[in-house]
């Protein structure tokens, strides 16, 4: 709780409280903000880091084809790995 409460004031005047107000009421988001509200804050939190993540991604992918090839690199990989077609000594070496 304390933990969110204080992410809560850092991040004051950020607009986090208004992206969240999109999501969740305005009243939850208030308790959200102090850390009173623990398992809401939680999901609100990861929410607002998977979209930031995904705008950061996206402007990368737009400014680098290196890096969307390198991403679908690893994603043959890691499918590789999933399906046991490859070890992990095989990926690492």
């Amino acid at each position: 709780m304390n933990l969110l409460g204080a992410i809560g004031t850092l991040m004051e005047g950020t607009g986090l409280k208004d992206i969240l107000g999109t999501v969740y009421g305005e009243n939850a988001v208030a308790q959200m903000m102090t850390g009173k509200s623990v398992q809401r804050a939680f999901c609100g939190h990861l929410l607002v880091d998977k979209c930031l993540n995904h705008i950061i991604l996206l402007e990368m992918a737009d400014e680098s084809q290196d890096f969307v090839a390198m991403v679908e690199e690893c994603e043959g990989i890691f499918n590789a790995l999933l399906n046991s077609e490859v070890t992990v000594d095989t990926v690492l070496s």
